[in-house]
């Protein structure tokens, strides 16, 4: 009699092939606890999470630059070395070499490591700095190597915009998506724009 009232109520399996209630809730509840794994983690295999994160990168070193100028009076300068594909902080010292240049000393970021790595597969196209084309100035023989903007003990920093191509995406039938990276001289962030940006004149 047990028996029946337990098959009636779906607890106790028939001979007729199928899955109980409770089999098919603890199923559904398996899918949900695995989606709510894998979706954040394709969503950050995406191009623009990748671009996202990447703007959070140069984000805090420039924060870190903002800070360690503030902290010591010097200038800092962020250093992107486009062969090698790295960033680097580094602070103006108070001296300067045998021929009258400027000595800097590279710094470890607080977070993060000395020489952060640009993404391989962004191709820079256009590096303003003060509204001028570093990358532009090299000519079409030759390729920028380092190219620097500064961060001040004012709290200010030099005004830049960095153009890219995404060569991990194909768009209108070509590869590379356009990018930009604006930096506002004022807050020290750079802002990230689905489209080259240039320098308002």
């Amino acid at each position: 009699m047990v028996k029946d009232r337990l098959k009636q109520n779906g607890f106790v399996r028939s001979a007729v092939a199928g899955f109980s209630l409770l089999e098919l809730i603890a199923g559904m509840a398996l899918i949900a606890i695995l989606m709510t794994v894998a979706i954040p983690a394709f969503k950050n295999q995406t191009p623009r999470a990748q671009r996202e994160i990447f703007l959070e990168n140069m984000n805090a070193l420039t924060r870190e630059a903002l800070i360690r100028a503030l902290e010591t009076g010097n200038p800092h300068r962020i250093l992107c070395n486009l062969s090698a594909h790295t960033l680097f902080l580094e602070e103006q010292m108070d001296e300067k070499t045998r021929d009258g240049e400027l000595v800097f000393e590279k710094r470890a970021p607080r977070i993060g490591k000395v020489g952060e790595q640009l993404p391989e597969h962004y191709e820079f196209q256009q590096f303003f700095i003060e509204g001028v084309d570093e990358i532009a100035k090299y000519g079409s023989g030759k390729k920028a190597d380092d190219l620097w903007f500064f961060v001040l003990p004012a709290g200010v920093a030099q005004e830049v915009v960095i153009n890219a191509l995404d060569m991990s995406k194909m768009r209108d039938g070509a590869w590379g998506v356009p990018f930009s990276l604006v930096l506002n001289p004022y807050q020290v962030q750079f802002e990230l724009f689905d489209e080259f940006q240039t320098l308002p004149s």
